[in-house]
């Protein structure tokens, strides 16, 4: 997996780079096929900004936070990152039990009317 960090204005420490590994290990749990990942660390006067992009199998998803301290933003990015890879993983799973559920309805409404 890769991940592309870049900085402006700011030096990127290697706490951040292990935090941003151990974060994107996590995801893991949501998407076995993630192929990377591009962070961008801007630092602004007193704001810190983390905008981080992953690149997963047909999706991409863009998490950006903006606080004052650049460990704040790179969680608060990865957090929203994992909610919406929750969300799209929840989604799917209803999607396929409610499709089951209608099969099997079809097949119950099939055995009534044959028993008529």
């Amino acid at each position: 997996m890769q991940i592309s960090v870049t900085g402006h204005h700011f030096e990127v420490s290697q706490s951040i780079r292990d935090l941003m590994e151990s974060r994107l290990e996590k995801l893991t749990k949501y998407s076995d096929h993630i192929h990377g990942a591009n962070v961008t660390l801007t630092k602004e006067g007193y704001r810190e900004i983390a905008e981080v992009t992953v690149h997963a199998e047909h999706r991409h998803v863009v998490g950006k936070a903006e606080t004052t301290s650049m460990h704040a933003s790179v969680e608060e990015a990865f957090g929203k990152i994992e909610a919406s890879m929750r969300r799209a993983k929840d989604k799917a799973k209803d999607q396929k039990r409610r499709s089951n559920r209608a099969d099997m309805s079809d097949d119950e409404d099939g055995e009534q009317e044959e028993q008529v």
